[in-house]
């Protein structure tokens, strides 16, 4: 009976043991992931008669990060006095229509009729 329980211990520890040693496979970030951006015009010029027409592209290349990532990304227009964010989603372009373009400017305290600079 001794040797009974004993083999039965062994096999028991012996199990645990080979279940234990699985070899996780852990996810690492690539720190030096970049991203290119671009846009369809470095001047944009709102006029009233070109409501509703895309003035504005802005689009990036996808970083790689090292492992698939499900990135939701955001386009931020900054200017001296603030910045506001566009959220985009896991789209790789932004296109901006007269009108939106104009609302995100006056948002950002720019007068109409006048020429500012902006950082995409």
């Amino acid at each position: 009976m001794k040797i009974f329980i004993n083999n039965i211990l062994i096999l028991f520890i012996a199990s645990i043991a080979l279940v234990s040693c699985d070899k996780e496979d852990f996810t690492v970030l690539n720190s030096n992931a970049t991203t290119t951006v671009s846009l369809s015009a470095s001047d944009v010029v709102l006029e009233k008669d070109n409501a509703g027409q895309d003035v504005l592209t802005v689009s990036w290349t996808e970083p790689d990060y090292g492992f698939d990532a499900g990135a939701e990304y955001q386009v931020v227009l900054t200017a001296t006095n603030g910045s506001i964010t566009v959220a985009v989603g896991n789209s790789l372009s932004k296109t901006f229509e007269t009108v939106e373009l104009n609302k995100i400017l006056l948002g950002l305290g720019f007068e109409a009729g006048s020429s500012s600079a902006v950082s995409v």
